[in-house]
């Protein structure tokens, strides 16, 4: 049967706005040159968030916002990102995670590992940074923060249509009416990812800006925040070139490492006796497979 196309839909009303945290800063922009500590604990070269770190990081370092909530933290890439930028600027920002470190049909399931090494890494490498982890499902952990209290919402959970758009309407009355919504995986089109369409739907008449690499994200810009949008191209520029910056020298290193194995794998099959050798073709293996993942075409 055919899909009717829903009507237009009036999104929930925004908060109050806030003392001027996001609104003072918003039409200046710095830009920085991090250095993410947790890549020394957590290697997240093939993980769909990683060419938004930069941006994200300049954002809370322009903006100061008093609080962050993340719906959807994972492995932690986006969420070491906000605290990289918070313990660096000395900021007085506390940041929320958000997610029951269970997973979901589309992430896949995994056991309380996860959210020991991202409580860990948070804990060793970021101690001055007022972290909170709330483990509840998204819906549970709206009673913890009064309508009007944040400041920059990322919301990164289950991402078909009807669950990002559950997610956006319900905690949307929790942002500040200056206050900024990311909103992750908005260029992913396969199977039942449906945040693209949803996304689609909520930028036409709304201040935004756009970055189509590592899955996509569109941030939203509430009320005076939407100064931003006035220097849109050139961010969505410089953060592009860098995103790819990034992927190619994490690629070079990722190519160099798969040539020395290779060659110490040769120098092992020379040798009369071929101890070790499955292990290495196995390692090998992983490695071309990230690389074939990761390369651009004709690389």
């Amino acid at each position: 049967p055919c899909r009717r196309t829903p009507p237009p839909r009036r999104w929930p009303a925004l908060g109050q706005a806030s003392a001027g945290t996001v609104t003072a800063k918003a039409g200046a922009w710095t830009f920085h040159e991090p250095r993410f500590a947790y890549e020394a604990r957590f290697d997240d070269a093939e993980w769909p968030w990683t060419g938004h770190r930069r941006f994200v990081y300049d954002l809370v370092r322009n903006t100061g916002p008093e609080t962050i909530v993340e719906l959807g933290t994972h492995r932690g890439t986006s969420f070491f990102a906000f605290c990289q930028a918070i313990q660096d600027g000395r900021l007085g920002t506390r940041i929320h995670a958000v997610d029951t470190w269970r997973g979901d049909a589309q992430a896949g399931f995994y056991g309380d590992e996860v959210f020991a090494e991202v409580r860990d890494i948070q804990r060793a490498l970021y101690p001055e940074v007022a972290a909170v982890f709330v483990r509840k499902t998204f819906d549970a952990a709206l009673e913890d923060f009064p309508d009007g209290s944040i400041d920059i919402l990322h919301i990164d959970g289950l991402h078909t249509y009807a669950a990002v758009r559950h997610d956006f309407e319900t905690w949307l009355p929790k942002v500040r009416a200056d206050g900024i919504v990311l909103l992750h995986d908005i260029a992913v089109t396969r199977g039942d990812f449906g945040v693209h369409r949803f996304w689609a739907e909520l930028r036409g008449s709304r201040a935004v800006l756009e970055f189509r690499q590592s899955y996509g994200l569109g941030v939203l810009l509430q009320g005076a925040a939407g100064a931003l949008a006035d220097r849109r191209e050139e961010l969505e520029l410089r953060y592009a070139w860098q995103a790819e910056d990034l992927r190619n020298s994490k690629l070079a290193k990722m190519r160099a490492t798969i040539q020395r194995q290779e060659r110490e794998l040769a120098r092992l099959r020379a040798t009369p006796c071929g101890f070790g050798l499955k292990c290495w073709d196995r390692g090998l293996g992983l490695q071309r497979n990230a690389w074939r993942r990761l390369r651009p075409p004709g690389a």
